[in-house]
C-alpha cells in the first residue's frame, strides 16, 4: 500500500506509485485498477484523473530542479512516462504489459532520483495520515462553531470560504503534498489579516477569531521546514521530521494567547516565529 509518508512531493509520490504498483501490481489486472490500488483510491475511471494530474505536476517541478546537470535527460524519461500512459488504453491493457514497457525502457528509476534532487532544494515536511485526518477534524470543528458564531453575515461567509480552502487542500494531500497545503495555509493568513484592518469592531474582538487566526498562523509555521543547512547528499526519506498533531494544537493555543495580548501583527509574528522547532 502507498505510503503517506513518502508522498510530501509529486514527484516523490509519483515514484512511490511506480514502486508499488510495478513490484505488487496484479499483472493480470487493468492498468487503471492497478494504479489506483497504489494510490489507495477507489476502483472509479474518474479517480484516475487525479494520476494525471501527479504526472503533469512532477514534470512541472522535475524542470524547477536546479543541480541536476544534464537534467534534460530525466525530463525526457518523464516526458516518455506520461506519453506512454496517455496512449495506452488503461481499462483494456493488462498491468503486465506496461510494467514490462517500463521496466525495458528504464523509466522509475530517473523519477526517483528526480524525487530525491526535489527533496534536497525543497525540503519539505512530510504529514502521515493521522495528521491529516486530525488537521482534517480540527478545521471541520471550526466551520461549525462559526455556524454558531456571532459573526456579522458578510463575514460569516468568508471566514468560512478560508476554512473550507483548507479542508480542499487537506482532501487533496495525495495530489498536492505538503507543498499545496502549505500554500492554502499562506494564503489563509494572508487574507485574514488582510481582512482584519477592514472588520467591524465585534468581528475583530470575537474570540473565535483570534482563534482561527492562530490556528492559520500555527500551521504555517508548522509545516514550512527549517531550513536544513547545506546538503551535499540525498537525504533519507524516512529521517525526516514527522510533525505531531499535539504539538500543532499546542502551538496553537499559544499563538492565540499571544494574539489577545498584541495587536500589532508583525510583532505577533517576531513573537511566534520560534515556537516550532523539530524533534
Amino acid at each position: 500500500m502507498t505510503q503517506f509518508k513518502n508522498q510530501a512531493n509529486t514527484l516523490r509520490r509519483l515514484s512511490t506509485i511506480l514502486k508499488e504498483a510495478i513490484k505488487n501490481g496484479n499483472k493480470g489486472e487493468s492498468i487503471g485498477t492497478v494504479l489506483l490500488k497504489a494510490m489507495d483510491l477507489e476502483r472509479r475511471p474518474g479517480n484516475l484523473v487525479e494520476f494525471f494530474e501527479i504526472l503533469n505536476k512532477a514534470e512541472y517541478d522535475a524542470r524547477r530542479i536546479k543541480r541536476i546537470e544534464d537534467i534534460d535527460i530525466y525530463i525526457k524519461a518523464l516526458e516518455d512516462l506520461k506519453d506512454l500512459f496517455i496512449a495506452t488504453p488503461v481499462w483494456s491493457l493488462n498491468w503486465g504489459e506496461m510494467a514490462s514497457k517500463i521496466n525495458n525502457a528504464n523509466l522509475v528509476i530517473p523519477v526517483i532520483s528526480l524525487a530525491s534532487y526535489f527533496d534536497i532544494e525543497n525540503p519539505t515536511k512530510i504529514l502521515d495520515e493521522d495528521f491529516l485526518k486530525e488537521l482534517n477534524n480540527k478545521f471541520k470543528s471550526f466551520i461549525n462553531e462559526v455556524d454558531d458564531s456571532e459573526f456579522s453575515g458578510d463575514f460569516r461567509i468568508f471566514i468560512t470560504n478560508k476554512i473550507e480552502d483548507i479542508l480542499i487542500a487537506v482532501n487533496r494531500y495525495k495530489i498536492d503534498g505538503t507543498e499545496g497545503l502549505e500554500k492554502a495555509a499562506k494564503l489563509f493568513v494572508y487574507d485574514l489579516v488582510v481582512r482584519e484592518f477592514n472588520l467591524k469592531e465585534e468581528d475583530k474582538k470575537n474570540a473565535l477569531f483570534q482563534k482561527i487566526k492562530a490556528a492559520g498562523m500555527a500551521l504555517v509555521l508548522y509545516i514550512v521546514p527549517k531550513p536544513y543547512g547545506t546538503i551535499s547528499v540525498v537525504p533519507d526519506i524516512n529521517q525526516y521530521w514527522v510533525p505531531q498533531i499535539q504539538k500543532l494544537l499546542e502551538g496553537s493555543e499559544q499563538i492565540e494567547k499571544i494574539i489577545y495580548d498584541e495587536p500589532n501583527m508583525s510583532e505577533v509574528f517576531k513573537k511566534i516565529s520560534n515556537i516550532f522547532s523539530p524533534d
